[in-house]
């Protein structure tokens, strides 16, 4: 689903609802957002559900910013959401790398993508 996306957090921390604000009337990153399983992640946490969220850019297969481990969706209201994780801090060295909590909120997008 083609989504524009406003990260609320910064090294784990909420950001100011005026920076967010900001963020949400200029032009947010768009790409598709895409949720899967992902069973690598059951060796950190059985409890946990073990869910991947990406944002791919349109057309491509190539990442808008870094994917979020341990997904879920949070509030659904007028084709609004929120999905919270663990931002992935890999590289080419240590692909799975856990880094700080994450929030993006999440606005469909029902025009093209060219728009």
């Amino acid at each position: 689903m083609l989504v524009d996306v406003v990260l609320l957090k910064a090294n784990g921390k909420a950001l100011p609802k005026s920076v967010t604000q900001a963020a949400m009337a200029r032009r947010p990153v768009r790409g598709m957002v895409q949720i899967d399983y992902c069973r690598h992640l059951q060796k950190w946490e059985d409890k946990v559900s073990p869910k991947i969220a990406q944002l791919i850019v349109p057309g491509t297969a190539e990442l808008a910013m870094r994917g979020l481990f341990f997904a879920d969706v949070g509030v659904m209201r007028n084709w609004q959401f929120v999905i919270t994780g663990r931002e992935d801090r890999g590289d080419h060295r240590e692909p799975l790398r856990m880094g700080p909590a994450q929030t993006w909120w999440c606005r469909v997008v029902f025009e093209s993508a060219e728009a």
